[in-house]
């Protein structure tokens, strides 16, 4: 019986890690502000409180760019044509934070969670539309952001709308 070498079993290990998945910069940077979310690999190191992982749609994430071609330049590029696509990236992220929270008995309740996300979303549109305003205006990247941020809040809005009226979806 062959036992396998030191370096057979690191590649085997980081052959079956799943990596994050590729983003625009500032989709990733939306998620953690507004919504305290960071989509890591299974490998990668758990980012600091206050932010929660994601691993169930991280990984969808990158078997979509898989599918797609892959991640990198290739995905980002992707990202950067299709807002649509960037919005379904929203709305699962908030989909799967809010079945993320349920889990947890020590869970925030839902309204007070998004409540929180929308507080914190009218903040980062104060600090864009301070940033276009410093610039002389906003770049083609800043508006996709700023349209991007608007459909957020817009979600947190839905959602909490939803809580209420039917509290057993995200008990």
């Amino acid at each position: 019986l062959a036992l396998p070498t030191r370096g057979a079993l690191i590649e085997r290990r980081t052959h079956n890690v799943m990596s994050a998945p590729t983003l625009l910069p500032q989709d990733a940077d939306l998620l953690a502000k507004v919504f305290r979310v960071r989509l890591v690999g299974q490998g990668d190191p758990a980012p600091a409180a206050p932010f929660i992982t994601l691993p169930e749609l991280a990984a969808e994430l990158v078997a979509e760019q898989a599918a797609a071609g892959g991640g990198g330049a290739d995905a980002a590029a992707r990202w950067a044509a299709d807002m649509s696509a960037r919005r379904s990236l929203v709305d699962r992220t908030v989909v799967s934070l809010l079945s993320s929270g349920s889990a947890s008995p020590s869970a925030e309740p839902l309204i007070d969670r998004l409540v929180t996300c929308y507080q914190r979303g009218l903040d980062e549109r104060r600090r864009q539309a301070n940033a276009a305003a410093k610039a002389g205006g906003a770049s083609e990247a800043a508006e996709g952001s700023a349209e991007l941020l608007e459909y957020a809040l817009e979600l947190c809005v839905s959602y909490a709308a939803i809580g209420l009226l039917n509290p057993e979806l995200f008990p």
